[in-house]
């Protein structure tokens, strides 16, 4: 006997397929329909293949596709499974960009900076920064608190404990904005990055591309100088912690290693201006 089909149940799982199909994280409408894609995907297909999460770029790397995982214990069988599911898609991003057993290597490196017996004697720097901000709010009748607190806390912190120069922070803003907003459809332009667009406000690929490139060059340029800096005048940051850190044991990071790490925590670490609404 052949049970019958829930016709919504057939319509709902070909509106996801169809999303799935078209995923695509640059997209000018995506922070506008993300939380929906999610719903739908996660009971429908929470595993899918998608063509354009990549924007584009991930093409010359051979990833012309990628995976979308949309539940917990998917995510994690394939974060325990890097035979299967590889992290490495050619970005200069260590440890994210990299597999086990090098990535295991990598975290052994960076872990102790983030337990709680480092960042607990950090409480009184925490408040006395926040305290510095709210200060300044609370001297004014109106202000905007995610862009004269909710921005400016994290950064401020992250600064003093990676010990990158806050007088940098509008430079390196600027430089996360091109990585994080660059890619997608109207921001760039909104956000006066320099990018050309194309009549629908998506990045031209080949300038785009231009454009990451010198971005990661200065990007570079700068941490250089502020490695070899930190070789000649350790301090107690993390910039120094890394210059100073072994590689499974005796060996150094090698210069590239050290800017790969860098490079992402200016991304993970600096707080870029906020995409217009769509």
């Amino acid at each position: 006997m052949v049970s019958e089909v829930d016709p919504g149940k057939v319509e709902a799982i070909y509106k996801a397929a169809s999303v799935a199909s078209e995923i695509n994280l640059m997209a000018a409408d995506f922070p506008d329909r993300e939380f929906e894609m999610y719903r739908l995907l996660r009971q429908h297909l929470p595993i899918c293949r998608s063509e354009g999460m990549g924007g584009g770029l991930l093409e010359e790397n051979g990833a012309k596709s990628s995976w979308f995982f949309a539940r917990h214990e998917d995510i994690f069988f394939a974060l325990r499974h890097p035979e299967i599911f590889s992290s490495d898609i050619g970005l200069p991003f260590i440890p994210q960009g990299v597999d086990p057993p090098e990535h295991s290597e990598y975290r052994k490196i960076m872990n102790p900076w983030f337990t709680n017996q480092a960042l607990t004697p950090l409480e009184p720097l925490v408040r006395e920064v926040a305290n510095e901000l709210l200060d300044k709010i609370l001297e004014k009748d109106e202000f905007d608190f995610v862009k004269e607190f909710s921005e400016p806390f994290p950064t401020i912190l992250f600064c003093q404990v990676a010990g990158f120069p806050l007088e940098d922070v509008p430079k390196k803003a600027r430089w996360k904005d091109i990585f994080v907003h660059g890619m997608r459809a109207g921001k760039a332009e909104e956000l006066g990055l320099g990018i050309p667009t194309d009549e629908e406000g998506l990045p031209q690929m080949d300038a785009l591309r231009q454009v990451l490139a010198a971005t990661t060059q200065e990007l570079y340029a700068y941490c250089t100088e502020l490695i070899e800096e930190r070789r000649r005048n350790p301090k107690d940051d993390i910039l120094t912690s890394l210059v100073q850190a072994k590689y499974a044991g005796p060996r150094p990071l090698t210069n590239e290693e050290l800017l790969q790490t860098a490079h992402l925590f200016i991304l993970g670490g600096w707080t870029p201006s906020p995409a217009p609404s769509a």
